[in-house]
């Protein structure tokens, strides 16, 4: 969607094994979504995916080799490793989980955990608009995902810079449109 491109949407439903046919399989050998079919070309894995499109087009992701690169790099991999995973723990919980002391244990320690990571990108974003400047990068779009898992809930409240950037990135048509 921010890229502005034509392309098919194939919603996989995993309650009827859907995302387990061998003609998935054969494109995404998990069984997990997302996966991207491009021409011939075919790549699974969200953050992969969101790179590629990224850098096919050459929007969305600095120059390729230049330092700003490298930092947008680096914040893709802190959200998807340390923040995202957290956030994912604190949703399922909340939607998915029975309640229950391993549950409540569970979502404890991400409630724990996150503020590690939500005050350095609150602090960052004090600074910038977004997180790898002036400029909307896939770093935000990554960003913007991994704080909607915990959107529902009061967590982000305490973070003013954290909470503008929420309202600047979901203010955005794309974001309109994916979550319309």
């Amino acid at each position: 969607e921010e890229l502005g491109l034509a392309y098919k949407y194939v919603l996989l439903d995993p309650k009827k094994g859907e995302n387990k046919t061998p003609e998935y399989l054969k494109l995404n050998p998990t069984g997990k979504v997302p996966t991207l079919v491009d021409g011939d070309f075919v790549i699974f894995e969200s953050g992969a995916i969101c790179e590629y499109l990224a850098e096919k087009h050459q929007r969305f992701i600095p120059k390729a080799g230049s330092p700003e690169y490298y930092h947008c790099k680096q914040w893709n991999y802190f959200i998807l490793t340390n923040l995202e995973p957290q956030a994912l723990r604190v949703f399922s919980v909340d939607f998915f989980m029975e309640k229950n002391d391993v549950s409540g244990a569970i979502k404890k320690m991400a409630l724990d955990i996150l503020p590690r990571f939500l005050t350095p990108l609150n602090e960052r974003l004090a600074s910038e608009v977004y997180l790898c400047g002036k400029d909307f990068t896939v770093s935000d779009v990554f960003l913007i995902t991994a704080l909607g898992y915990i959107r529902h809930s009061n967590i982000v409240s305490d973070y003013a810079n954290l909470t503008k950037y929420i309202e600047r990135c979901s203010s955005r048509s794309a974001y309109k449109k994916v979550f319309a």
